[in-house]
């Protein structure tokens, strides 16, 4: 009989730009595990399941019944009561197909509460992954501790934490936790073959961005755009097409083009495969403007590193990212908003000889540091050690 996992979060795994592709590929590599899954009933409703088995088993979770007092962040009553009702909405399930020996969820909502209960009440394992801080998604400071509050009953009871990077861990626990382990996002693995250099690329650096555009892009993008006049270099935009920010900037600059994000992962690394000369993954200059940046890590950076492709980094210097990227060696790093220096890293990009270097750099951490398979193992070989210990 397969081992029951039940999956606890604010979204469907499913194909995307955003972070729920990640615990679609570690599902579908789970042979020996059944995967149910509860999210709000608003995805549920609303979300095709791109990428979804059909046979895992996808639940929902009431946003509100008529009798249900409404939400309010602000009460202690109210979150705890609706904690409690979507409690007892799990447990009714639980209660026809059997308890699960491991429960999952990620720390970025109240629903990593219910997990958390749940696996109290009824001594079940839990696995925390933590991507992003849960308190900078609110301005509120009274809101933001609170949320700390609860992120600390989540941990506590959590019998393993997976963070993007261990600043992020360190947060929320502190040093020397042994429930820590560094789990970075899984990649896709699509390009078996490194990128070659092109002739072309001596002449026409065409540079790509794809993912979320938000407020701190603006001035990355602008002084990118700025370096690159006066040549045919270009960078493409590959996101949402209505994005207020890419709009502006595609208007401004002639040499910013704008390109709607792709439904599948493997079409949008296809594209940068056969149209790109070198990739852009950045964090932003500073973590006033991106806070995120201090604590985690940029999927984009593991997903793209299998094209082989150089990567233009861009990442304060004292964030998370920007430590390892010291760490590393990387060879291209910018840090500060300099439009003399990322030129000079551009230019650097139409030569030959630095290009490869560059290259062969970024496919080598494809091939170690990034590998689809030693990725998913931390994740798989920590299930399994609790089915290990409860024998």
């Amino acid at each position: 009989m397969s081992n029951k996992l039940l999956f606890i979060h604010d979204d469907i795994p499913r194909q995307g730009i955003s972070g729920n592709i990640v615990f679609l590929r570690h599902f579908e590599k789970l042979q020996s595990w059944n995967i149910q899954i509860f999210v709000p009933e608003q995805v549920v409703n609303s979300q095709t399941y791109l990428g979804c088995k059909t046979s895992w088993n996808i639940n929902s979770l009431p946003n509100r019944k008529f009798y249900w007092p409404p939400f309010r962040e602000s009460s202690s009553l109210s979150i705890n009561t609706r904690l409690w009702l979507w409690q007892k909405s799990i447990e009714k399930f639980m209660l026809k197909q059997g308890k699960p020996q491991a429960i999952l969820t990620v720390l970025w909502h109240y629903y990593s509460v219910v997990a958390c209960n749940i696996s109290k009440k009824f001594n079940i394992p839990l696995f925390v992954i933590i991507h992003d801080r849960w308190d900078l998604r609110t301005n509120l400071p009274h809101i933001a501790k609170q949320r700390n509050t609860y992120a600390q009953k989540v941990l506590e009871q959590a019998t393993k934490v997976w963070p993007v990077t261990l600043e992020l861990g360190e947060y929320f626990l502190g040093k020397n936790s042994s429930k820590l382990q560094v789990l970075l996002p899984i990649p896709g693995g699509y390009v078996q073959k490194k990128t070659l250099w092109k002739p072309e690329f001596a002449n026409r650096l065409t540079l790509v961005y794809s993912g979320t555009v938000e407020k701190h892009h603006y001035q990355i993008f602008s002084t990118i755009a700025t370096a690159m006049k006066g040549s045919e270099d270009c960078l493409i935009i590959v996101t949402n097409p209505n994005n207020e920010i890419g709009l502006v900037l595609a208007q401004r600059f002639s040499n910013i083009k704008l390109l709607e994000y792709f439904p599948k992962n493997k079409d949008a690394v296809n594209f940068i495969v056969n149209n790109a000369s070198a990739i852009l993954v950045t964090y932003g200059f500073s973590i006033e403007e991106n806070p995120f940046s201090e604590h985690s890590f940029p999927s984009k950076m593991i997903e793209f590193s299998y094209t082989g492709l150089p990567i233009l980094s861009i990442a304060p210097v004292n964030s998370a990212f920007g430590k390892w990227l010291e760490k590393n060696q990387w060879h291209l790093i910018v840090t500060d908003n300099n439009t003399l220096v990322i030129k000079e890293s551009l230019d650097l990009l139409k030569q030959k000889e630095a290009w490869n270097k560059m290259s062969s750099q970024t496919w080598s951490f494809s091939q170690k540091k990034f590998k689809v398979d030693n990725i998913h193992q931390i994740f798989e070989s920590g299930l399994h050690g609790v089915l290990n210990v409860s024998k």
